[in-house]
């Protein structure tokens, strides 16, 4: 009967294993041989990379201590102090047996013991006199191609300045920072051996530099973990959480980055660059500055701007100004909130308030109940409107202290259309002629610019759809232009 009681409750399948891992890029395995000797107490590091018959083998050797116990090069999430140092980049005791499970063979040789791991599978151990430092081997299923891109991404990595980091023999100096900054952000440890590790926040630096490559990357500590938006690279001075595949982090984590790489870079951006997609991000996050997020604004927008207000007539009275005119929902509500709370963003009717009447307010409505003129009016610019599919609801107003002819909520499905009587004659409503659908498709065009105020080029679009939709509803439901009505100019009741 075969016995299956062990001290330890696992065991790990290295078939399995390798296939978890075989598809990872080449440096995402070495990296991790390479972070185990920054991590220690060496002075150099050297990689050497030799590609043969679509294999290579990689060799990252360091001067340091060596192992403490020969155990860890093959035993699985053990033990190690490095838990508990936040400005460690190892704490799974994962990685070298990651890269050992894609690896068709390879051997480690630390102080004292040489541990080889055949093709055939298994391990063999055996003592030697080696003094300091340790010498990893792998020969992997890479070929030329992946051989070339391993020795250029492992090119990029930034050497602690106490080690001489060499690949193929070249001397990697460590990419200096454009600027450092000091900042609080999470990160992940253990307080005493046997604990669990626990996520706390930690004041720590970031280091900003020139990117290696045509996108920005995320560092820990010298080790490239993923590449962001970002126009620079970032290398954070302390363990970064993240998932045993060391890859990536969170997208909240990510945000605080970004934040704080626009709190420190700001000043030297300009125009567009406040347009990117990691500003917006950055400035969401609850670590963005004041400075920062006035910055963005007046790069982004410009000394006038405003956002959208349900008081249209100070729209337009913004807009007659020279403001730009933000409707809220083209922005999320964490930078929304920023933006007014630290960037002192106003709406339009909080800046013009008193310049101009609210065109909405109720006070204005006029009662057309017994003029059935106006009520004919209504019903017809309703029937335009199934036309390009909305259901609009008409108000009449007579309002002295506006210039606005009309106006149009800006609703997709269900605008609400005011028309002001008091720059609009009574005759006006009689007609259905080109000057009320003008009207009609102009105010219509408004409802579908989700929150743009300007007589634009969108807008321009938007009236010439709505335009097409009546033309096209009225022709299909045969009430089209008859030669008559199409020589006065008149468009029929629908």
């Amino acid at each position: 009967m075969q016995d299956h009681s062990a001290t330890e409750r696992f065991a790990v399948n290295t078939l399995g294993m390798r296939q978890l891992h075989a598809e990872r890029h080449p440096e995402q395995l070495i990296k991790e041989l390479i972070q185990n000797a920054f991590d220690e107490e060496a002075s150099a590091c050297g990689v050497t990379i030799q590609e043969k018959n679509g294999a290579t083998t990689v060799t990252v050797e360091d001067d340091g201590p060596g192992f403490s116990d020969i155990a860890n090069a093959y035993t699985l999430m053990g033990e190690t102090q490095k838990r508990q140092d936040p400005e460690k980049r190892g704490r799974f005791n994962l990685g070298d047996k990651e890269v050992i499970s894609v690896a068709k063979w390879a051997a480690i040789e630390t102080t004292g013991w040489t541990i080889e791991f055949p093709p055939e599978g298994g391990r063999r151990a055996k003592a030697n006199e080696r003094p300091r430092g340790t010498s990893v081997t792998v020969n992997m299923p890479w070929d030329s191609n992946q051989a070339q891109r391993l020795t250029d991404r492992l090119k990029l990595i930034r050497p602690p300045h106490a080690i001489t980091y060499t690949v193929n023999g070249q001397t990697i100096a460590r990419r200096p920072a454009i600027r450092t900054a000091k900042v609080n952000l999470p990160t992940i440890i253990q307080s005493e051996p046997g604990q669990p590790m626990r996520p706390t926040r930690r004041n720590t630096t970031i280091e900003i530099t020139v990117p290696g490559l045509e996108e920005g990357w995320l560092y820990e500590m010298g080790i490239p973990i993923q590449a962001t938006d970002l126009p620079y690279d970032v290398d954070v001075m302390q363990k970064v959480p993240m998932p045993p595949n060391r890859d990536t982090v969170s997208e909240s984590y990510l945000k605080d980055i970004y934040s704080e790489v626009l709190n420190a870079m700001y000043n030297d951006m300009a125009g567009d660059d406040f347009s990117q997609t990691w500003v917006r991000s950055g400035v969401e996050s609850t670590k963005i500055t004041e400075n920062a997020v006035k910055t963005t604004i007046k790069e982004r927008y410009g000394d006038k701007v405003v956002t959208w207000s349900s008081n249209t007539d100070s729209n337009m009275k913004a807009l007659d100004n020279g403001y730009q005119v933000l409707h809220p929902r083209n922005m999320s509500k964490p930078e929304l909130k920023n933006m007014q709370q630290l960037g002192d963003l106003k709406s339009a009717n909080e800046v013009f308030k008193n310049a101009v009447p609210d065109l909405l307010d109720p006070k204005w409505a006029v009662d057309i109940s017994k003029d059935d003129e106006k009520k004919s009016f209504a019903a017809w610019v309703k029937g335009l409107g199934v036309y390009c599919r909305k259901t609009i609801k008409v108000v009449f107003i007579h309002n002295t202290n506006t210039n606005m002819a009309a106006c149009c909520t800006m609703d997709t499905e269900r605008p609400t259309m005011h028309f002001n009587t008091a720059h609009l004659v009574d005759e006006f409503f009689t007609g259905r002629g080109e000057e009320q659908l003008a009207l009609v498709i102009h105010e219509l065009g408004h409802s579908e610019m989700e929150g743009a105020m300007s007589h634009g080029p969108q807008w321009g679009q938007a009236c010439s759809k709505i335009g097409a939709m009546i033309a096209i509803g009225m022709a299909q439901a045969g009430t089209g232009q008859t030669e008559e009505n199409a020589q006065s100019r008149e468009f029929p009741n629908t």
